[in-house]
This record gives C-alpha cells, structure tokens and sequence, in this order.
C-alpha cells in the first residue's frame, strides 16, 4: 500500500482520548486494505492500529485466523454485501477473532428487499 507511511505519522499525530482503558484511534486501515495479503503487508510495514477486516474478501478463513492470532492485532470486522451464508461465516470468524468488544459492521439488511428465506423458490415461480 503506497500511503501506509502517511497513514502510520497520521496515526501517530492524532490519537483520540482513552476511553475505559482503551485508547480510541480515529483511523483505522479499511477499503485500501482488503486481502490477507495487503493486510500483512500493512502489519510488516509497521500499522499497529485497527485492521478493519471483510472476512468475505480476505482471502483463507484459516490463514486469517492464524494470521489474527499470531499478531493479536485490533480488529473490527465488517460486511462486504454477502450472502447470508457469507454473512454467517463471517459474523462466526468475527465473534471468534474480535479483539475488543464493540460492533460489527455488518447492517446491510435494510439493502435487500428479498426475502432470503425464499428467494430462490421466488426465482423459479417466475421464470
């Protein structure tokens, strides 16, 4: 990622208040950085702050989840549109890598109007 040394003296320069014992960054690495690859990348540049991770994007559940607990880095996981399998595996991954408590980003229901109960037969009737 080109900009990781401007982000890096960013996150350094202007850190938020520390609230119940955790210091609040107001930056976090997110759509510049998706895969696992760019992600390591970003932790061997340097970036200690908050990984903000799609786990519909990026890449091996289990070399994410290796990767997340070798490093213990600050995570926030977020969705990425998936379906609502995707959405159940990733919702999984992120209760089980989430270093912190706090929310998900993961409120993309009120985009679909389908129900996903019964799309697929929704889909057949009409064809």
């Amino acid at each position: 990622m080109a900009e990781l040394q401007s982000i890096l003296t960013l996150n350094h320069d202007y850190q938020t208040a520390i609230v119940l014992g955790r210091l609040l960054r107001s930056i976090a690495l997110d759509e510049s950085v998706a895969t696992l690859n760019q992600l390591m990348d970003c932790y061997e540049g340097g970036w200690r702050g908050i990984f903000t991770i799609k786990p519909g994007i990026a890449g091996s559940p289990s070399r994410l989840r290796q990767f997340c607990q070798l490093y213990k880095i600050d995570t926030v996981f977020s969705s990425v549109m998936e379906t609502a399998i995707g959405r159940q595996a990733a919702l999984q991954i992120a209760t089980e890598l989430s270093t912190q408590p706090g929310a998900f980003g993961f409120g993309i229901d009120s985009w679909f109007t389908e129900d996903e109960e019964t799309w697929l037969q929704d889909l057949w009737r009409h064809l």
